[in-house]
């Protein structure tokens, strides 16, 4: 079976499974799934648990043993494992259809693979066994119903017009949501109406992001975030020079990748300069659509607004740095 997130606490209490997959990339969603389906298996006293990363053939030869066991000091068993690719071997396929022919009673499988697609899944979708949880990014409207049903089962209402607002200034980001979530349970007491004030005081502390996020955004080509991190910290009176730091920091990398990159790929590249890994297919993208003339051109637009700022003269400079975010996210030219 497949299953959402939000619909996952009634499917549980109507029925159980013996092999839960938790896959998508949104972390939040996958916590609160792991939460719920460890709720209902861990109702007892007579419950244990054993976390477990599976990486290579030991580690699947390990979870079968585990699956199997029977243990002395607990009736029922979950097995929370993690992995962390993209696809299953063979070998782990075999395990889970011997594990949904032949499963043990007092053991249930929860498998946590943020990175295995849901069409490499799509076999264990229809085993009556077997659940399938797909943890993807919601939009709008989807974290607007997230919003209001966490607010709802903490017992507190909120207008469609607040929650709306929660939403834009975090840009659409779950786990900011969720921290702000997270600071109402601790200062609201439950049964009560939230007011405009109250959300406008949280979310003064929830929209301050940090600068590396205005880098990220521009190098990902998310110039909404981009121009949001941006305006957020001008209202802040974050000093121009700071930011425009950061802008100029990733202008250099993607020109110091640019000019390599005839000789030797951008993995390479990277790594001589020092680059994370897990930022490299960010980088990638981002030179699709900036040539090394235009970011050339930009480290000089970057350098003119450098003096401006220290020569304390009358100049937009507000203007200018989101004019370099926007060019360097892809949505406007130089």
């Amino acid at each position: 079976m497949l299953a959402k997130p939000e619909n996952l606490k009634a499917l549980l209490a109507r029925t159980r499974f013996s092999l839960y997959f938790l896959t998508g990339g949104e972390v939040v969603l996958q916590e609160d799934s792991e939460r719920a389906i460890r709720a209902v298996h861990e109702d007892s006293e007579s419950s244990t648990c054993i976390h477990m990363d599976i990486a290579g053939a030991a580690d699947w030869e390990q979870l079968a043993n585990e699956a199997c066991s029977y243990s002395l000091f607990a009736e029922t068993t979950l097995i929370c494992a993690r992995f962390e690719k993209k696809t299953f071997d063979s070998g782990a396929c075999t395990f889970f259809d011997d594990w949904l022919e032949n499963p043990n009673p007092r053991t249930t499988l929860l498998m946590r693979a943020p990175a295995v697609g849901v069409k490499a899944l799509q076999r264990y979708t229809s085993h009556p066994r077997a659940l399938v949880v797909q943890a993807q990014t919601p939009d709008a409207a989807g974290l607007r119903r997230y919003l209001t049903s966490a607010l709802s089962h903490m017992k507190l209402t909120a207008s469609a017009e607040l929650v709306s607002l929660i939403v834009h200034n975090t840009a659409n980001n779950l786990l900011a949501c969720r921290q702000l979530l997270d600071k109402l349970a601790l200062t609201t007491s439950p049964g009560g109406t939230l007011t405009d004030e109250q959300i406008h005081a949280l979310l003064e502390d929830a929209s301050v992001f940090p600068l590396y996020e205005l880098a990220d955004a521009c190098i990902a080509g998310n110039a909404t975030k981009a121009l949001h991190v941006l305006r957020r910290a001008r209202e802040l009176r974050e000093e121009p020079l700071l930011v425009l730091w950061y802008l100029l920091q990733e202008i250099r990398n993607l020109l110091q990748l640019s000019t390599r990159l005839p000789s030797m790929s951008v993995e390479s590249a990277a790594a001589g300069l020092k680059i994370w890994p897990k930022r490299v297919p960010l980088y990638k993208n981002a030179l699709l659509r900036l040539q090394t003339p235009l970011l050339l051109s930009l480290l000089q637009t970057a350098g003119t607004l450098d003096a401006f700022c220290k020569s304390n003269a009358s100049y937009p400079v507000w203007e200018s740095l989101e004019r370099i975010a926007l060019v360097l996210s892809g949505k406007m030219a130089l």
